[in-house]
């Protein structure tokens, strides 16, 4: 396995470095997919967006879901 790094804002930088190894994980593990799928980035996040539609996700919730501390 190899390290890479990212550019990113300092902001999301200590957010990241914030979050337990747990965390951290399920976020490396998510780039990962991402990387491998062979769709585009848009059509990733489009069948997301469609899944989380079917499963009840509004955008009211979204935004309570992302304000939650």
């Amino acid at each position: 396995m190899k390290t890479i790094t990212i550019e990113t804002t300092d902001e999301l930088a200590e957010r990241f470095a914030m979050l337990s190894e747990k965390e951290k994980r399920s976020f490396v593990d998510m780039i990962n997919l991402l990387l491998e799928d062979k769709r585009n980035l848009r059509q990733v996040m489009d069948d997301i967006s469609e899944y989380a539609q079917k499963q009840g996700m509004t955008p009211e919730l979204l935004e309570q879901l992302l304000n939650e501390k």
